[in-house]
């Protein structure tokens, strides 16, 4: 088939899927995403967006460039959502032919609006896909010297792209000695460390804008099933249908995802289909040489040039994955006294803003503003806390001066607030009330 047409194609479809994504999602939403993207080009988001920075400094170069920021975000979406249909393409053509390979794609395209369920602003997600992607390729294409900076450059969006050297090592286990494979591996595992430390040292350790333990709940919530099972289709059954038959890349690509998945179901939150994204070309792959007729494939025969041919045993994968459990467990813990020392203080302000919430709500002020008053003995720069008594100083007690202060100090803590501009307006419309108030007649 004439490449231009399966070019057009994917662009048609990548361009579709951003306006949709556009309507649905971002553009109800435009004040909250200027405010995350102002954050993070400052310093001020939580972990662990503030070290997911390739997509914000991008949409920012478009910016400066003069592309207004609505724009610059759709433009980076459909470059990534088509690079990442045309990357699947080249992927799926290694063993099948053209045919199957659109069909291929397209599945995944079809699939593509399963992740705008639970999205909270992560435009990183679709650049994952694409850097996982170009990982793939390199490996099974056996071209070792361009995985190390497919790993530097994926890290400075998000950290997942670390398990491509997992890919790495499986894939090339029987193909070099182990002083060779244990040294590139090596390298670019502790060069993607190297990113991901650099980052925290650069920007601070900033506290997560959420828990970081939800094993019990993504394995017990019956949507992180459902989803997954909505995305993968019938392929999540067919990847594995007839397994030691697969082409070799694809077998040993796949015995990355046990990692994946105790990575993900015990610090991510499941029920958001986007992040299986990562591993969704080697499922449909693998599910697809499963039910493809011969006539449509490629040889798969490998051809490698094996210097020191090894078993890949059972037995040395799985003591790989049970030194692996120990090391997580200790990194986990480890990680979460970095990023949650200060979670405890925060739950008991989110406790105190609900339950000054609903004092305010129900007309009892002063409850409200002893409520948020008892949150500044925890947190004294809290913005929020601030806000929140601005409001009832300024539209409930009618107390300007004091109204005054606390949004002074909201901005002074939080500079890029989500209501910013409607603080900075009330402190002005505040102050010229005081002046005409303490102004003779």
């Amino acid at each position: 088939m004439n490449k231009k047409i399966i070019i057009l194609i994917y662009l048609a479809v990548a361009f579709s899927t951003t306006i949709c994504h556009d309507w649905f999602i971002d553009w109800r939403l435009q004040e909250i995403r200027k405010t995350l993207h102002e954050q993070v080009i400052n310093h001020q988001a939580p972990a662990p967006i503030q070290y997911r920075i390739l997509i914000h400094y991008l949409a920012e170069f478009l910016i400066k460039l003069g592309i207004p920021f609505r724009e610059s975000y759709l433009f980076i979406r459909v470059l990534f959502t088509f690079l990442s249909a045309y990357l699947f393409h080249n992927f799926l053509s290694i063993w099948f032919n053209p045919i199957i390979s659109i069909c291929g794609v397209l599945y995944l395209l079809a699939v593509l609006p399963l992740t705008y369920i639970r999205y909270y602003m992560q435009p990183m997600d679709l650049p994952n896909l694409f850097f996982f992607l170009c990982g793939y390729l390199v490996i099974s294409k056996r071209k070792d010297f361009l995985l190390l900076p497919v790993i530097i450059v994926g890290m400075l969006n998000r950290e997942t792209t670390i398990l491509l050297v997992l890919v790495y090592l499986f894939f090339r286990w029987d193909e070099l000695k182990l002083s060779k494979l244990f040294l590139r591996t090596g390298i670019m595992f502790i060069s993607g460390m190297a990113i991901y430390i650099g980052l925290r040292y650069i920007f601070s350790i900033r506290s997560y804008y959420s828990d970081l333990y939800y094993l019990d709940f993504n394995l017990t919530d019956i949507r992180t099933y459902f989803y997954a099972l909505c995305l993968f289709g019938p392929f999540a059954f067919l990847s594995f249908y007839k397994f030691n038959e697969k082409p070799k890349f694809l077998r040993r690509a796949i015995l990355m995802i046990p990692f994946f998945v105790i990575i993900h179901y015990t610090m991510t939150i499941m029920i958001e289909p986007r992040l299986w994204l990562p591993i969704l070309p080697l499922i449909v792959a693998s599910g697809l040489f499963s039910i493809t007729p011969k006539e449509f494939k490629k040889s798969h025969i490998e051809n490698a040039k094996i210097s020191s041919p090894k078993n890949y045993s059972k037995f040395s994968y799985f003591m790989f994955l049970g030194m692996f459990l120990i090391f997580f467990v200790g990194f986990f813990r480890y990680y979460q006294e970095l990023h949650l020392k200060n979670r405890n203080t925060e739950k008991i302000i989110e406790n105190i803003l609900a339950e000054s919430s609903r004092y305010k709500y129900a007309g009892w002020y002063q409850r409200a503003i002893e409520e948020l008053k008892r949150g500044l003995i925890f947190q004294p720069e809290n913005a929020e806390l601030h806000y929140q008594l601005g409001l009832i100083y300024a539209y409930n007690l009618n107390q300007p001066e004091k109204a005054i202060e606390h949004f002074q100090k909201c901005l002074k803590y939080n500079p890029y607030h989500l209501y910013r501009d409607q603080i900075k307006n009330e402190i002005q419309r505040l102050e010229y009330y005081c002046r005409r108030e303490k102004s003779p007649t």
